[in-house]
């Protein structure tokens, strides 16, 4: 018995001993190997050369082993999960039916939940608006007011089990800050879109029927179905109202911001559309200085000369001319407003008193 061990553990020795010691080593298996060149080398990591070999193609200093790819940090990963959690209960439903068509899209509660922020596109003209929550409870609603100029619309509903209301965003938005948008996209209820901020203050060609325009541009897939939908931060709070474009890029949409937003639904509560002022003044848009004021105008009432650069309106710096205008636009008519302006050198403080536009047809 003690002969055949010894005679077996000898002939499978054999296929070791097959290589002469000058010969050179036979090529590892190939592995499949996850690099991240954006990490530093960690305990959990190996030499490349180690892994893959001396005559690797690969150009890597390091590369991470499995275990380590998969402890990645989690603050270095968007959790949409929670930001949908989070903002999906005041996220609605809206079907819009007029004489010919019908409509749908998405909005969001605001106050007690008993207010709905939407796109005017959606439901202007409308004969039926029916607005569902993610709880499935259904309410018909009426229409408080419209502006077509910023395309923002608000809805009144009535009865229990009301959807809860958004949270506002109090941070200005960034460029390259995560989003999620969440909708009615072809129909599909309540889905959600991710993407990034990557442009503020646009305005322009995209809005060619009115000079106002501070709109956030952001890269997320879109269609109709996600006009009136909020734009969301990672913590759930809303950033802005949805407006999608018919533009050649299907990813490229565009929002409201939720400061905007707030302004007009103020107005649209209580007059039923957004109540403009007008001061009477032709400025450049290169610094804002006044370059003509309109004879008869709340401009020429005032201490204010061509000229003069505006630096401020309301206590609220400028800093574009579309900002001007909708600070104009947006302040109280027949109530002074005070303006800051640069003259010669010298800052002066002025008061002025702007008028109601006539309402357009």
């Amino acid at each position: 018995m003690k002969i055949l061990t010894s005679v077996t553990l000898f002939i499978l020795m054999v296929p070791c001993c097959k290589r002469g010691v000058d010969e050179p080593p036979e090529k590892p298996d190939r592995k499949w190997i996850r690099v991240v060149p954006d990490r530093p080398a960690g305990p959990d990591s190996v030499p490349a050369k180690q892994v893959l070999g001396e005559d690797s193609s690969i150009a890597a200093d390091t590369v991470s082993t499995p275990e380590t790819v998969a402890q990645i940090p989690a603050d270095r990963l968007p959790d949409y999960r929670r930001a949908y959690r989070l903002a999906s209960k005041s996220v609605v439903l809206i079907s819009a039916r007029t004489e010919h068509a019908s409509r749908v899209g998405a909005g969001w509660a605001i106050g007690s939940g008993d207010r709905i922020v939407t796109s005017s596109k959606l439901v202007q003209g409308a004969n039926q608006i029916i607005v569902k929550t993610i709880d499935g409870h259904s309410f018909s609603a009426s229409l408080a007011g419209t502006d077509r100029f910023t395309q923002i619309a608000l809805l009144n509903i009535k009865g229990e089990n009301l959807p809860a209301p958004a949270t506002l965003s109090r941070a200005s938005p960034e460029v390259g800050q995560w989003i999620l948008g969440i909708g009615n996209p072809m129909g599909l209820s309540f889905s959600a879109s991710r993407g990034i901020i990557s442009a503020i203050g646009r305005s322009g060609p995209v809005w060619d029927h009115t000079s106002y325009g501070d709109f956030i541009q952001v890269d997320m897939p879109t269609n109709k179905g996600n006009s009136g939908g909020p734009l969301i931060d990672l913590d759930g709070r809303a950033i802005g109202l949805i407006t999608v474009i018919e533009m050649d890029g299907k990813q490229l949409a565009f929002a409201i911001p939720c400061d905007m937003v707030k302004t007009v639904v103020e107005h649209l509560q209580v007059h039923g559309r957004l109540v403009r002022s007008w001061l009477g003044i032709m400025f450049s848009e290169q610094d804002l200085t006044v370059t003509r004021i309109r004879i008869g105008s709340p401009a020429s009432r005032s201490k204010l000369e061509t000229g003069d650069r505006i630096i401020s309106i309301a206590g609220e710096t400028v800093e574009t001319p579309e900002q001007l205008r909708w600070k104009i636009a947006t302040a109280p008519a027949e109530k002074s407003t005070q303006m800051t302006v640069e003259r010669l050198g010298e800052v002066l403080l002025l008061d002025l008193t702007l008028e109601k536009v006539p309402e357009l047809p």
